[in-house]
């Protein structure tokens, strides 16, 4: 579930390469702009929209760049996310998807005591942002399925985090630990297709990097499956599990998390 300098960055980046991201597709079935996001290289179709509750909403704005965000954390956790795809050889596509977001607030939000509290309410936390990319590919393994592999990176600028205690809950430890190493890097390897009629899958494993301990090197490793049933271009429901075994400072944890999400499109 299957997690940075400003909206006007996304915008503008989208605008810049709208006209010189990707090629011209063909018009058969096979190689048309898939009508819902995907995991891999591909894009939404140019002026699509896909709204969902918790996965991010995505928006086509132009042949070859996908715009996404999260709008029900958008606030707490201003972000912006940008799919690039700009190269189709056969059954090879590739993209490049920047990401950018300002984790100030969040970290705020959640120094409490209670109910929605994790650091300490004493926490100061530091301006900081979070920049992220990831180069994707994606192998056609038939008309209706690819595989995809994903290799990333994570920075994070910021005045200092000296005192900023370490954020080790599950699945939020490795999407914020840059912001206490100099990077953290990460590769994806999945597929994903139609699984049967107007049923599809998503199979997914993300590994991170994560050099928190001068010593001995963390880790995250989140293995995920879901199951799409789309109602035709409108409507799909996912569910969907992701499990997370991640190496803490104070030792190793499992976790798993099942999920239910609805998606609308038009």
């Amino acid at each position: 579930m299957n997690a940075p300098a400003s909206w006007s960055l996304a915008l503008g980046l989208g605008v810049a390469v709208a006209g010189q991201v990707g090629p011209a597709r063909a018009t058969s079935d096979a190689d048309a702009a898939p009508l819902w996001s995907s995991q891999g290289a591909y894009t939404l179709p140019a002026g699509r929209w896909e709204l969902a509750l918790i996965a991010p909403s995505r928006y086509g704005l132009a042949d070859g760049v996908e715009l996404a965000v999260q709008p029900i954390v958008f606030f707490v956790l201003p972000h912006a996310e940008l799919k690039l795809r700009w190269l189709e050889r056969g059954a090879v596509t590739l993209a490049l998807r920047p990401r950018v977001s300002y984790p100030t607030p969040f970290l705020a939000f959640v120094s409490r005591e209670g109910a929605g509290g994790l650091l300490p309410a004493t926490t100061d936390p530091p301006f900081a942002l979070l920049l992220e990319a990831d180069a994707i590919a994606s192998y056609r393994l038939a008309p209706e399925h690819a595989a995809n592999a994903r290799l990333g990176l994570a920075v994070a600028p910021r005045s200092s985090s000296d005192a900023l205690p370490l954020l080790d809950f599950p699945f939020l430890y490795p999407r914020f630990a840059a912001l206490y190493t100099s990077a953290v890097p990460r590769l994806a390897l999945g597929v994903e297709g139609r699984l049967l009629g107007s049923c599809f899958y998503t199979v997914d494993a993300i590994a991170y990097l994560l050099p928190l301990d001068e010593v001995d090197a963390g880790y995250a490793f989140e293995p995920s499956g879901e199951l799409e049933y789309r109602f035709g271009e409108r409507v799909a429901l996912d569910a969907g599990l992701r499990a997370s075994v991640a190496r803490y400072p104070v030792g190793t944890r499992f976790h798993y998390l099942p999920y239910l999400d609805v998606k609308v499109g038009f």
